[in-house]
């Protein structure tokens, strides 16, 4: 059985790679996202990678563009109602991220994950002879099935939580993300997890009113584990329940969180 170290991503990436235009609107776009059921898109020009947009970026951009304080106020009066997000009429190569992380087919999937951890991404493209794929987060879960990860999760998670609770307003937790600057929060009521306010259940939401609750908005599937459950364990359970995010616990208190750049920075080890 080869490591991480050994495993080249070729073996677990995802082709070919999900790509829009640069003349792309935000709203194609954020709706390619959608329909894909992924975080991000290369923006390909000539057959070249020109750069990424993702929700992070559709998220700040769509929530400066709605922000009361931009409007005036006849145009905020007119209307009591708010919306969490409105996406700008801009094309999407006026906000893409132009500094791509990309490995090579042959790179270990290791050296992938330490560029992600390093780079506080959730993807590397994969260019070869053009660009071939995309090894994501996601992917290093996946080849966790393959390897003998006995490490317990208290090791590599997140602490403290980032937390929302179910109360609070949509347009809180999404002030909340792009402070905390994590893509994911955990609902919480009565300090017990109950649900996830992702960007993507914030961008789910953007034509809501900022006022409506987290609890509406919030996605109840979560998964809880021991602090002692084994990296592996935890890789196959949330694959198989296609949950990102773990809570670890002991005695009923939330200890952590085990997000994918956790699973990148386990899998980063020796590269």
């Amino acid at each position: 059985m080869r490591t991480l170290l050994e495993t080249p991503v070729h073996d677990f990436m995802s082709v070919p790679a999900e790509a829009a235009a640069p003349t792309d609107s935000l709203s194609d776009v954020y709706q390619r996202l959608l329909d894909a059921g992924i975080s991000c898109l290369a923006i390909v020009e000539n057959d070249t990678l020109a750069g990424v947009v993702s929700r992070t970026d559709l998220l700040r951009v769509g929530r400066r563009s709605s922000n009361p304080a931009s409007s005036s106020a006849l145009e905020r009066s007119a209307d009591a109602r708010h919306v969490l997000l409105e996406f700008p009429p801009t094309a999407v190569a006026e906000i893409m991220t132009r500094n791509v992380a990309t490995v090579s087919p042959n790179d270990s999937i290791a050296l992938a994950s330490k560029a992600m951890h390093e780079q506080h991404v959730h993807r590397v493209f994969v260019k070869g002879d053009g660009m071939l794929g995309v090894f994501s987060t996601l992917d290093i879960m996946r080849s966790l099935r393959t390897q003998t990860a006995k490490e317990p999760i208290s090791e590599f998670m997140t602490s403290p939580i980032s937390v929302v609770d179910v109360e609070q307003t949509v347009a809180t937790a999404v002030e909340q993300l792009e402070k905390s600057e994590v893509s994911g929060l955990i609902a919480v009521e009565n300090d017990w997890p109950v649900g996830v306010f992702t960007q993507v259940e914030a961008l789910a939401a953007r034509e809501l009113d900022d006022n409506t609750s987290v609890e509406e908005a919030m996605d109840p599937a979560l998964i809880c584990m021991p602090v002692s459950t084994t990296m592996q364990r935890a890789a196959q359970q949330g694959l198989r329940m296609r949950v990102r995010r773990i809570v670890a616990s002991e005695n009923r208190h939330m200890r952590g969180i085990l997000s994918g750049l956790d699973f990148a920075k386990y899998a980063a080890r020796g590269a």
